[in-house]
């Protein structure tokens, strides 16, 4: 509301009132939200005039708004009077900061970052995500790495638009493995450790019960979706999926069959067992009654085998003119008909699902939300669907150099007790639905509502 600001100014003159510093304050602030540079600055050179002196505050507003206008080169200068005025404060080296962001002007924004210390200002998160962002050129992911690594030498996390910045510059620069390595900042950490607390006792071939065993203890210890440190992660678990297999448990009971061409998974899920199988180069066979399950699947196992160069360059129109979730979903839904577009909206599914968006957050708890609420902050939107579609991208790449075949994958909808098949199956391996615990319609109908914005429930 900068115009009414400027406008009871305008009245305190008229009122024989002497506008003061707070007054003039609280009118620069409200020009920098309107991108109102200009009109910023005049209300600074009217303080100077009326020998009002300004204060930090006054700075930082002023700072702010030539920031929002792109006018970094005043932003700096702004910066240089507080230090004249012995006015130097964190906020306004912050801002400065995210005046050179906006212009893309990293050389300044890393020159300000370390200028901190001089004036004894510690840097945080904040700052270093600022100086991330500024970035813009595959030439700069070297020093993206840099200010990454740092920040997790130091204990912080960087911003979700800071890893957005990130991973556009990794991919620009081809170098998807480092883009990868940043995957365990993404998700959620796995709290669960090896124990002690239970005993397991069995009969038979000992070379089968210990396999089993160890497909047990990766179930224990590690959940779902994450897989032991220095195991790829690949694409498992890139949507949070209700109550599914680890793939180490997947991989363990594959390796008593090793013989078998082909795998039925007849309750299929999020796709462990499929993915699994196909890594071992059998070929893949999976079902579900769950619209949603088939969904995650064909995304997980790329069985849609995307031109990944085509998504990623929609996925960057897309979120040029991306301003809320909603507007993300009408422009993601009105894309021409491909399987690249199928991609697209998994990935924004999954920013949803990213956004702790708690009706989203079904990985594995048995207390899920039966609402799905509002979408979430709209200032999330292009970051983190950025974020996911490089991530994917990067995940796909991985799985692809794993893989021994492509395309080995059929998917059928459907109840399993009518399964019909077109070819033999080698193996059954599936791990079946929980009913009364896990809540699977539900959820996959929340899911599906926040993907094309409409009410499924009560439907059918």
């Amino acid at each position: 509301q900068w115009q009414q600001a400027v406008n009871l100014v305008a009245e305190l003159g008229n009122a024989v009132l002497m506008p003061n510093v707070i007054t003039y304050n609280a009118a620069i602030a409200a020009c920098g939200q309107g991108r109102q540079w200009r009109r910023a600055l005049s209300f600074l050179g009217a303080m100077h005039h009326m020998q009002l002196p300004a204060d930090s505050i006054t700075y930082l507003a002023a700072i702010n708004a030539c920031g929002t206008g792109h006018e970094w080169q005043r932003s700096l200068c702004l910066l240089g009077d507080t230090q004249r005025a012995d006015l130097t404060t964190f906020p306004a080296y912050s801002a400065a900061m995210s005046a050179c962001e906006y212009s893309k002007k990293w050389e300044h924004a890393l020159d300000l970052l370390f200028a901190m210390q001089c004036f004894g200002l510690k840097s945080d998160d904040i700052n270093f995500s600022i100086a991330i962002c500024s970035f813009d050129e595959p030439d700069h992911w070297k020093y993206t790495l840099g200010l990454l690594n740092a920040m997790e030498e130091l204990g912080m996390e960087p911003s979700m638009k800071a890893l957005a910045t990130a991973l556009c510059i990794l991919e620009k620069a081809g170098r998807w493995e480092d883009a990868l390595r940043m995957l365990p900042r993404l998700q959620d950490p796995v709290a669960q450790e090896r124990n002690n607390l239970y005993r397991i006792s069995s009969t038979g071939d000992s070379q089968i019960a210990q396999r089993l065993v160890r497909a047990l203890e990766y179930q224990w210890t590690y959940g779902y979706p994450d897989l032991p440190a220095g195991t790829p992660q690949l694409t498992h678990g890139f949507f949070k999926y209700l109550g599914a297999m680890q793939a180490m448990t997947a991989r363990e009971i594959l390796e008593l069959v090793p013989q078998a061409h082909s795998i039925l998974d007849i309750f299929c899920g999020s796709g462990t067992v499929l993915l699994e199988a196909m890594l071992k180069g059998k070929r893949a066979i999976g079902s579900d009654a769950s619209e949603l399950a088939l969904f995650v699947t064909t995304h997980h196992c790329d069985a849609h085998i995307i031109n990944l160069a085509k998504f990623l360059r929609l996925a960057r129109d897309l979120a040029k003119s991306t301003e809320s979730w909603s507007q993300l979903r009408r422009l993601v839904a009105n894309l021409a008909e491909s399987r690249e577009k199928d991609a697209l909206s998994f990935a924004f599914l999954v920013a949803l699902q990213r956004a702790n968006d708690k009706a989203m957050r079904f990985d594995g708890s048995k207390h899920f939300l039966a609402t799905a609420g509002e979408d979430r902050d709209d200032r999330l939107a292009r970051p983190l669907f950025l974020t996911c579609t490089h991530l994917y991208a990067a995940q796909v790449r991985a799985l692809r150099q794993e893989l021994k075949a492509k395309g080995q994958i059929t998917l059928k909808r459907g109840d399993s007790r009518a399964l019909r098949l077109e070819e033999q199956a080698d193996a059954l391996i599936t791990s079946p639905p929980y009913p009364g615990v896990y809540h699977y319609w539900l959820a996959s109908e929340v899911a599906l509502e926040k993907l094309d914005g409409t009410s499924r429930r009560g439907l059918g």
